[in-house]
């Protein structure tokens, strides 16, 4: 039986390899090409995000910008905390529990100069969310 080596994919599965695939990637090629495997970059929607659990989420974001982008925010009733993750995160929409709340919201992104951002607010009213194509969903335990 042939030798053999464990190679693995950026998915992580476990792959046999008969050592062509590691010298390929390790760049000892005979061609001398050495292959690049990206992560690709992954959209996500914050469900809970000024909460403890979202905020863990969050900075696991942050450690991992080249994997990990924030495309929505679900912020319920903390306003500032709101502000803070829309102006660093900059997401395509952002969710508050009232009409109050989203209107305030609103207000303070534009007197900080923050746009592109869409503020909704409620769990009855129609919401654009579904609309942003986005592979993940993060949403704590309740």
């Amino acid at each position: 039986m042939a030798a053999s080596s464990i190679a693995s994919t950026p998915c992580c599965w476990p792959l046999q390899c008969c050592g062509t695939l590691k010298s390929f990637i390790n760049g000892s090629s005979t061609s001398g090409y050495k292959a690049e495997f990206k992560h690709p970059l992954k959209r996500l929607a914050i469900l809970g995000s000024t909460g403890s659990i979202g905020q863990s989420t969050l900075s696991i974001v942050e450690q991992f910008p080249d994997r990990y982008q924030v495309a929505s925010l679900a912020a319920g009733r903390n306003l500032d905390e709101a502000l803070a993750q829309t102006i660093r995160w900059r997401p395509k929409l952002v969710s508050l529990a009232t009409e109050e709340l989203a209107g305030k919201l609103a207000a303070r992104l534009r007197q900080a100069g923050v746009t592109g951002t869409e503020v909704v607010y409620g769990t009855k009213a129609p919401s654009p969310a579904p609309c942003i194509p986005m592979p993940i969903l993060w949403s704590p335990p309740s």
